[in-house]
């Protein structure tokens, strides 16, 4: 109580002790600790925890949720409750919605409401009701479902786009939906993120770079929902990209096949060096074998119960691309 600044002018303490706290609210519950002392000795304490229960309740909702034709939707019912909710139920317009009959609708175990494939049927208000077992402030404010299109591609990228290096790239990505869509672009695959700039939907690229190459998305978003389309840009002239799946197993006790996915091999023609040695060996021991072409090969003559390390790089005309992460 000495702590708490809401509770001060709302307490009194009777003659044998006990703790009488006046017109309880929310904020008031946490640990209540209780101490004794005569004088002699350390003080004695008792620590007991405060829990407030109250109605379930919905404080706010989303005021307006969009909804797209065949599309699902999630509406939410952000309550409040103690002890904690025991249902929710949903009304549409003033009228009580049966999920349970109707196969178009569910919940989910937060009481959220799912419409499953909207129709212009489901624009309207909803209401959501919590309930816990000391009862319900009442219904939920409003959320206004509107029926508006979702993002569709009026100009779509193609699916590959290949350039040389130091050369400028300019690829288009437009769409329309109500409300019009916003368009952005992202690099999905792994690694630095190059720069790049959007020009009115188009991703433009002053100087292609090495690191530029991958699957890049154009997104069109709105309320409504997210599309996306993925286009492949291929940087020529540069050296390989790393190998992928990079793997060792044990052939019996001397001989160890290794396997890879190559990379993108930078236009060229490109081979690739096994690099190897024993772990308790120093770096001046690394081995190596040529792999002209291909995915793998075996190593022979091995050491038996000996641990080994090993890593792969791919060359072309260009110079050598990066190791790939050492295994063992």
């Amino acid at each position: 109580v000495s702590s708490s600044k809401a509770i001060k002018r709302r307490y009194n303490i009777l003659d044998d002790q006990t703790l009488y706290i006046y017109d309880v609210i929310l904020s008031d519950k946490g640990s209540v600790t209780c101490e004794a002392s005569n004088g002699y000795g350390p003080p004695i304490r008792a620590t007991a925890t405060l829990t407030v229960e109250f109605r379930a309740r919905v404080n706010q909702m989303l005021p307006v949720a969009y909804a797209g034709i065949s599309l699902p939707l999630k509406l939410y019912c952000p309550a409040i409750a103690e002890p904690p909710l025991n249902s929710i139920s949903w009304e549409k317009d003033g009228n009580n919605l049966r999920v349970q009959q109707n196969p178009r609708f569910s919940t989910d175990g937060n009481g959220s409401l799912i419409i499953h494939s909207v129709d212009h049927r489901d624009a309207g208000e909803y209401t959501c009701t919590p309930y816990n077992i000391v009862g319900t402030v009442g219904r939920s404010p409003p959320t206004r479902v509107l029926i508006r299109d979702p993002p569709v591609f009026t100009t779509s990228p193609k699916s590959i786009y290949e350039r040389i290096i130091g050369t400028t790239l300019s690829i288009p990505c437009a769409g329309n939906g109500d409300p019009f869509p916003a368009i952005s672009w992202r690099k999905l695959s792994p690694g630095f993120a190059p720069k790049f700039c959007v020009d009115g939907g188009n991703l433009s690229i002053a100087s292609l770079r090495k690191s530029h190459h991958g699957v890049w998305q154009c997104v069109l978003s709105n309320p409504v929902a997210d599309v996306t389309t993925d286009v492949m840009v291929f940087v020529k002239n540069t050296t390989p990209h790393a190998v992928n799946n990079f793997t060792a197993h044990a052939l019996g006790d001397s001989s160890v096949q290794v396997r890879w996915t190559p990379g993108y091999n930078g236009g060229f023609p490109q081979y690739f060096t096994l690099w190897y040695k024993r772990v308790d060996q120093g770096d001046h021991t690394w081995m190596t074998v040529s792999i002209k072409n291909g995915d793998g090969t075996v190593v022979r003559n091995l050491i038996s119960a000996t641990l080994y390390q090993f890593s792969v790089i791919p060359e072309n005309q260009k110079g050598k691309g990066p190791f790939s992460d050492t295994i063992t």
